[in-house]
């Protein structure tokens, strides 16, 4: 958990990043665009995939957003889109 957190905070800070409960985190990537944050999540995946560590991980870009707990659900269900 604590390497997994490491990438996180190397990859996207500290501003946003939080850890949500057991082995889940929640980034909200303020101020990137679509891609960018995409070719981050590829990368933080790799580099702990390097390390012996395979995680899931799962994005949901949006603009607005309404309901935290409806983008950490829909973010849940797109983790094979890495």
């Amino acid at each position: 958990l604590q390497a997994v957190a490491r990438q996180i905070r190397n990859t996207f800070g500290t501003q946003h990043s939080y850890r949500i409960g057991g082995d889940e985190f929640l980034v909200f990537a303020v101020d990137l665009d679509r891609e960018t944050v995409y070719r981050l999540g590829q990368e933080a995946e790799e580099a702990l995939s390097r390390k012996g560590i395979h995680v899931s991980i799962g994005i949901r870009w949006a603009t607005e957003v309404p309901s935290v707990n409806d983008l950490i659900k829909e973010a849940q269900q797109e983790r094979s889109l890495l």
